[in-house]
């Protein structure tokens, strides 16, 4: 029976953490097929990530620091593209510089402003709220789909079903479209 509730919550675990790495592989799908190696993601995700949160501690508003949060990548992403195609530089050193810079950064930031080890201050009503799909409560009883409405499916953030969302999009633009 321990090895289910393991299993369970490391399922709804992964679907709730996937969007981030969706989110970046989608990036860095768009960023490959323009001809620049993002190797810059990791940097990106991490200053969007601090950005995101800093930014949402402060307003009490979770959806100022998700466009915090993108803001950030798209300049870190504009400042990559910049030196990469523009000035011609050395496509593999920038994305490395971009992340070590960033994880030195936003570790100093963080301990300048919050103290907390480099942390951000937990965020309470600041965070994305999870959706309750509708008829969850009447099959809350039913053994498995039950929990498998309610948690695998249901409860998440709105840039949980954003992100999967985004996949069959993200392909038909790639691969159909013109812009592709």
């Amino acid at each position: 029976m321990l090895e289910d509730f393991q299993f369970a919550s490391l399922l709804v675990s992964t679907i709730r953490n996937a969007p981030v790495l969706i989110f970046a592989a989608m990036a860095g799908l768009f960023a490959e097929r323009s001809g620049v190696i993002d190797l810059a993601l990791e940097g990106k995700m991490l200053a969007s990530a601090f950005v995101s949160a800093a930014v949402a501690y402060t307003t009490q508003n979770a959806w100022y620091g998700v466009a915090a949060g993108v803001a950030v990548s798209a300049a870190l992403a504009l400042l990559q593209g910049y030196v990469s195609i523009t000035q011609k530089g050395n496509q593999l050193v920038g994305g490395i510089a971009i992340n070590i810079a960033m994880s030195g950064l936003t570790f100093v930031l963080a301990q300048y402003f919050y103290q907390q080890g480099g942390r951000t201050p937990d965020l309470g009503q600041a965070r994305l709220f999870d959706i309750v799909l509708p008829g969850t409560a009447a099959v809350a009883d039913v053994p498995f789909l039950g929990w498998f409405y309610g948690k695998v499916i249901g409860g998440h953030s709105a840039l949980v079903y954003l992100a999967f969302a985004l996949i069959p999009i993200v392909h038909w633009v790639i691969y159909h479209s013109r812009f592709g």
